[in-house]
């Protein structure tokens, strides 16, 4: 198999490059085109030519380190994301464990990757929605985030008024509710029920109450 290297095209601003490949056999012969992060490209040093089988492995793992990292930077750019998170999300989508791994490797030097920072975002949009302690750390760990990265975000939000966010919840949501509940205890039960799914203690949603039902 002869391997060359036709052309050498700098992509978005410099960023890239792509590397334009030609495989044949001396009767056929196929394009290939192989985008790669700049700083990949001068680690590798690669040159217009022939080049061994070797270094054409080596331009394809790149290039393969390379989609990972930039879908990486996708998935980041909808959300905060813990590594176990983004490592499911790049496995899905095809790339192998080793590459996987070096690509969240390489978000995480960059700087596009803090566990901490991220949990604590994500714990203050769960916040922002009203949601009490139990659902906000429930989601915290589907989310993949570490024991040690929800207890930071915990101590960050440790000023929260549970009491108080339940009660604005009640007068959001559940003002219908309310009032009927002042007459009905099945239609009280129902209610409590429901705060308690959105993760609020049972002393947190009768103190609220208390303040509501007078």
């Amino acid at each position: 198999m002869i391997i060359t290297v036709t052309a050498l095209v700098a992509l978005n601003g410099g960023e890239e490059t792509c590397v334009c490949i030609e495989l044949s056999d001396g009767i056929h012969s196929e394009a290939q085109k192989l985008t790669l992060l700049t700083e990949q490209y001068a680690d590798i040093r690669i040159k217009k030519g022939q080049i061994d089988q070797e270094k054409y492995e080596e331009l394809v793992r790149a290039s393969s380190l390379a989609a990972a990292y930039k879908k990486g930077l996708v998935f980041l750019g909808y959300g905060s994301h813990s590594k176990r998170t983004l490592y499911f999300k790049l496995k899905s989508r095809g790339f192998s464990d080793e590459i996987t791994n070096e690509a969240i490797a390489m978000l995480c030097r960059k700087g596009y990757i803090n566990e901490d920072d991220s949990c604590i975002r994500e714990a203050e949009k769960c916040n922002a929605k009203l949601w009490g302690k139990k659902r906000t750390v429930a989601h915290l760990y589907s989310k993949g985030f570490s024991d040690l990265s929800v207890n930071e975000a915990l101590q960050e939000l440790d000023d929260i008024d549970y009491t108080e966010n339940c009660k604005k919840l009640i007068l959001r949501d559940y003002k219908h509710r309310l009032t009927r509940a002042r007459e009905d205890k099945a239609e009280m039960s129902k209610l409590i029920a429901s705060l308690t799914r959105m993760g609020y203690s049972f002393f947190e949603i009768k103190s609220a109450l208390a303040s509501l039902i007078k």
